[in-house]
C-alpha cells in the first residue's frame, strides 16, 4: 500500500501497529507482531522515525507515537513526486544522447509492432503519453481498444484514465492538437468529453473521413493501432520511432490541421475568422461533413432548429442545395442573423 512512497512491507506494518494503538513501547510492539523480536522492533522503528513518520516519546521504558498520516504519508508522497518530476526533466537529456548516437549508426529498425493483449498495448500507451513534454497531436477516430459493445460504466472508466492523464499533461504545459473525426459528434457521449478538454485547454479541431487513427508523440514517436475485423477492437499497434516515416506522418497530421474546422472553448465549432455567430458555426459544422443531429447537438439546439436554419440561409442565397450554399458563403462569408451582406440577398 505504501511502497509508492519508498517504505518496505514491514516499515508499513509496524507503522499501521502503532497507527492502530495510539501509543506503544517497543515491548508492547513485539508482542501484537507475531515473529517480530524486540532488536527488530528497535530497527524499524529507527527508521521510521527518521522518515518523520514515528516520534518518540520521552521517559522510560520509551514509548512510540505515530504522526498522523495526512502529514507524515502526504510528505512523502510530496518528496516522490517532486523525484518523479526531477527524472522527468532529464529525459530530454537523455533523449538527445540516445538520438545522436542513433543518427551515426544507420537502422532500419524504426518500426514497431505491438501485439500485447489490449490492457498491456493501453498501459503502453499511456507510458508513451506521460513521457511527451512539449505536443501531442492526434486524430481521434476508429478503431478503439475496447469492445464497440462494452457498456457505458466500463467506457466510462477507461475514458476516465485517460483524461485524468491529459489534464495532468496540460497542467505542465503540454499541448494537445487533437482532430476529431465528424463520426464523434454523433454522440452525445463524445460530444460531453471534447467540450470537457476544450475548457482544460485542449486545442480541437472537427475533420471529414481522418485517413488513420494517430497519436504523435512530441517528434519522436507516433502510434497507430492495427485495425481488425469489424465490429471488434484492434488487434495491435505499430510504433513508429524517428524516421522518414515519422517525418511523413507528422507532415500528414499539419495538413490536416490546416483545414479541419476549430473548436471552440465551450466545445462549438467555430467559424474561420474565430467567431462565434450561430450562422457561421452551422456552415463550419456543414463543411466538416457532420449530420443535421450531431450539428444540432455540437450547437446545443433542436435538430429541427438546423433544418429550418439551413433552408433559411438557402432561400437567402438563392440556392436550392446545401453544396451550392457552401459555395455562396464560401465566397460571401456567412450572414449574421437578421442582417443582409453583400452577395447574400435577404429572404423574401
Amino acid at each position: 500500500m505504501l511502497s509508492a512512497v519508498g517504505l518496505r512491507v514491514q516499515d508499513e506494518q509496524l507503522y499501521v501497529a502503532l497507527l492502530h494503538c495510539g501509543e506503544c513501547t517497543r515491548a508492547e510492539l513485539a508482542g501484537g507482531l507475531p515473529g517480530w523480536t524486540s532488536a527488530r522492533v528497535a530497527r524499524v522503528l529507527h527508521s521510521l522515525v527518521e522518515r518523520g513518520l514515528v516520534r518518540r516519546i520521552a521517559g522510560r521504558p520509551s514509548r512510540y507515537v505515530p504522526v498522523a498520516p495526512d502529514i507524515a504519508v502526504e510528505t512523502l508522497a510530496r518528496q516522490s513526486i517532486d523525484q518523479a518530476r526531477g527524472v522527468q526533466a532529464v529525459i530530454p537529456q537523455l533523449m538527445d544522447i540516445y538520438w545522436r548516437a542513433q543518427s551515426d549508426v544507420p537502422s532500419f529498425d524504426f518500426v514497431e509492432v505491438i501485439t500485447e493483449d489490449p490492457a498491456a498495448r493501453v498501459q503502453r500507451a499511456r507510458r508513451l503519453i506521460r513521457s511527451v513534454n512539449t505536443v501531442v497531436r492526434a486524430f481521434e477516430c476508429p478503431p478503439f481498444p475496447w469492445h464497440p459493445a462494452t457498456g457505458p460504466d466500463a467506457l466510462g472508466e477507461l475514458l476516465a484514465g485517460d483524461l485524468t492523464i491529459e489534464r495532468e499533461q496540460l497542467a505542465r504545459g503540454v499541448t494537445y492538437r487533437v482532430i476529431y473525426d465528424q463520426e464523434h459528434f454523433d454522440s452525445a457521449r463524445w460530444t460531453s468529453d471534447v467540450a470537457e478538454m476544450l475548457q482544460e485547454g485542449e486545442q480541437g479541431r472537427v475533420g471529414a473521413r481522418l485517413p488513420i487513427k494517430l497519436i504523435l508523440y512530441d517528434d519522436w514517436a507516433a502510434a497507430i493501432p492495427i485495425p481488425a475485423a469489424e465490429g471488434r477492437p484492434s488487434i495491435g499497434s505499430i510504433i513508429v520511432h524517428r524516421s522518414p516515416l515519422l517525418d511523413g506522418l507528422s507532415a500528414l497530421f499539419e495538413a490536416y490541421w490546416a483545414r479541419a474546422v476549430p473548436l471552440t472553448p465551450d466545445g462549438l465549432v467555430a467559424a474561420a475568422d474565430g467567431s462565434s455567430q450561430p450562422d457561421q458555426r452551422m456552415v463550419a459544422l456543414m463543411a466538416s461533413g457532420l449530420t443535421d443531429e450531431a450539428t444540432a447537438r455540437a450547437l446545443g439546439i433542436s435538430r429541427s432548429t438546423v433544418q429550418r436554419r439551413i433552408n433559411e440561409l438557402m432561400q437567402a442565397a438563392g440556392v436550392r442545395t446545401r453544396f451550392q450554399l457552401g459555395l455562396a458563403l464560401a465566397r460571401a462569408g456567412a450572414p449574421q442573423a437578421g442582417a443582409p451582406q453583400a452577395g447574400v440577398p435577404r429572404a423574401r
